[in-house]
Parts: C-alpha cells; sequence; structure tokens
C-alpha cells in the first residue's frame, strides 16, 4: 500500500488477512496441490490487531458515546452476561464508557481518573490494579481474556 492522497497508508489487520486469503492461499494450492500450507507471521504491527467489538478499553472513552466503538457483550464478575451498549432517547444504539461498566459491575470508585501517569507509560505496577479506571477494567476476566 502506497501512502497517498487517495490512500490511508497504512497496511492494516484487514489487508494481511485479504493478501493471504485471496493471493497467497490460490497460488499455493494451484502450485502445491495436496499440500498443506503454514503460514507464519512475525515483528508485525499485526500481533496487536483486534476484532473491531473487541473488548480493548484503550479504545474506550471514560464517558458513554462518543468516539469508541459498539463492543461486544462482556460478563458480569459473577459470570453473567454484560451489555456494553444502551439504548439512548432517540432509539439508538450507543456504547457504554468505562465509568458506567464499573458502576454496573459495583468496582466503580469516586474520583478515579481514566488513565494514571504509570499506565500511560506502560510503567504497570502488577500489585496496584486499582490505581485508575482503565487499570481496573482491563484486569477483568472478560477484558483480559
Amino acid at each position: 500500500m502506497h501512502p497517498d492522497s487517495n490512500r490511508d497508508g497504512w497496511w492494516t489487520n484487514q489487508d494481511l488477512i485479504s493478501q493471504v486469503v485471496d493471493r497467497a492461499i490460490p497460488i499455493f494450492e494451484r502450485t502445491h496441490s495436496g499440500q498443506i500450507a503454514l503460514f507464519m507471521f512475525d515483528n508485525s504491527c499485526n500481533h496487536s490487531a483486534y476484532a473491531d467489538d473487541a473488548l480493548v478499553v484503550s479504545r474506550m472513552n471514560l464517558k458513554d458515546g462518543g468516539k469508541q466503538p459498539l463492543l461486544r457483550d462482556g460478563k458480569m464478575p459473577d459470570g453473567s452476561p454484560h451489555t456494553l451498549t444502551f439504548i439512548d432517547a432517540d432509539g439508538l444504539t450507543k456504547p457504554k464508557g468505562i465509568r458506567r461498566i464499573l458502576e454496573e459491575r459495583g468496582l466503580w470508585v469516586e474520583g478515579l481518573m481514566k488513565q494514571c501517569d504509570a499506565c500511560k507509560s506502560h510503567a504497570f505496577d502488577p500489585m496496584n490494579s486499582q490505581c485508575c479506571a482503565t487499570s481496573i477494567l482491563s484486569h477483568q476476566p472478560d477484558f483480559t481474556s
């Protein structure tokens, strides 16, 4: 992909999938009939690619709505389903923010900031998972899995 005015210039996970599914596999199947291919990818930015609805806290806002994706449903601490969207007054489906999700799980602590300096700099202290809202939610079993 070439960065210019007509393209965004970034090789995405979707580009990788298209390249393998639409080009590499058909070529392999024509040239190696009856064989099995093994495709391995290393040192790729695609290692951190997630589904659009994946439970990734860094994609979320502290407050409801806004420019954050609609996430798939999660699980409450007791294992019961937890819907991570809501219907607004206009009947539109909107994403819940970190704060509302933590409140619904009984984990919100008044005064929490979205992300602390330690978490921003990836200097997270595993002994202090209560440092900020991002840390608390990212340590929930449905978000870690």
